[in-house]
């Protein structure tokens, strides 16, 4: 592939005003040197040979793999890009995601989000110590797709080269870590950002939405689970305009999974002064994790029991994983 650009002939009169070459290549034969220089951005080699300039075009991809930088030749051929908050992830133009860390945990800083957390959290991993395939120039991702990570004052440039291959582009570098462990993003488009439930979540949330309409949309989420349902699930059961079948419908399926996002949405709703039918239902939820703990029964004091099972929640903050 290089092989052409470093003995083709060269017989073109060069344009005066060529800018910087990216690489340039002295090669030595039997005792004549001769000086090669490569410009991109016009498929062109300048060739001086004994005070003689001359030119050729360089057709291909060739120029694209000239070595920049001695990293091309020597490595490393392992990088990491570890994410760092505040995050922002556009994609063609398009804002994809706006994050920010708390307590070591990535959050969206619009409340409805709508990412796939499954998806980000493999996206994460597969940019630390991820496999430099090659490099390239940064010309061969033009008029390709494209996706930035915005970090403060750090910018990355994700560009789509090839049909499952992307590359990055790091700060500071004028080209491209080409990478095969980034094939399942495919296009970094909404099909992979976003949570595949979206679609009902919205139809339920949406505020001209009847409650006939809602209940007939809630059994399209009762298959599966993800960061996304349960942060749903969270907001209708704490929302006190939601009508009490979509509320109790919401702590059904969140009892089905006792995680500890779970059971502090149930603390914080049992705190609420909910009616006598779904404050039973709540703390029975909450034994998933405290079989010991208050059962509430119509009739009887609530107060006691709220207040047990808040006592609970802050003495075991800690464990709360």
């Amino acid at each position: 592939m290089l092989l052409p650009l470093l003995t083709g002939a060269a017989s073109d009169d060069c344009q005066k005003k060529l800018g910087r070459p990216i690489a340039t290549a002295r090669i030595a034969t039997t005792g004549k040197i001769e000086t090669r220089e490569f410009f991109v951005s016009h498929s062109l080699v300048r060739v001086t040979s004994e005070g003689n300039k001359q030119c050729f075009f360089a057709t291909g991809d060739g120029l694209m793999y000239l070595p920049m930088h001695r990293s091309w030749l020597i490595g490393p051929f392992k990088e990491s890009v570890n994410l760092k908050s505040p995050l922002k992830v556009i994609t063609n133009g398009h804002l994809m995601a706006d994050l920010v860390q708390k307590n070591g945990i990535w959050v969206d800083t619009n409340p409805r989000t709508n990412l796939d957390w499954d998806f980000f959290d493999k996206f994460e991993q597969s940019l630390k110590d991820y496999k430099i395939q090659y490099r390239v120039s940064r010309e061969a991702g033009k008029d390709k797709p494209w996706a930035t990570l915005q970090m403060g004052s750090e910018r990355y440039v994700l560009i789509k080269i090839g049909p499952k291959l992307w590359a990055i582009q790091r700060p500071g570098n004028n080209w491209l870590d080409a990478s095969g462990d980034w094939s399942f993003w495919f296009d970094l488009d909404t099909g992979v950002w976003l949570d595949h439930r979206w679609p009902a979540i919205e139809k339920i949330e949406a505020p001209e939405a009847s409650i006939e309409q809602k209940l007939a949309a809630m059994p399209e989420l009762d298959n599966g689970w993800s960061r996304t349902l349960e942060e749903f699930y969270h907001r209708r059961l704490l929302d006190p305009k939601e009508d009490a079948k979509i509320r109790t419908h919401a702590l059904e399926r969140m009892r089905t999974k006792p995680s500890w996002q779970n059971i502090g949405a149930e603390i914080e709703f049992i705190q609420t002064n909910p009616p006598d039918d779904m404050l039973h239902d709540a703390t029975l939820a909450l034994r998933a994790r405290n079989p010991k703990g208050p059962v509430f029964t119509a009739g009887t004091d609530r107060a006691p029991v709220v207040k047990e099972w808040t006592d609970w929640w802050q003495k075991n903050s800690s464990n709360k994983q």
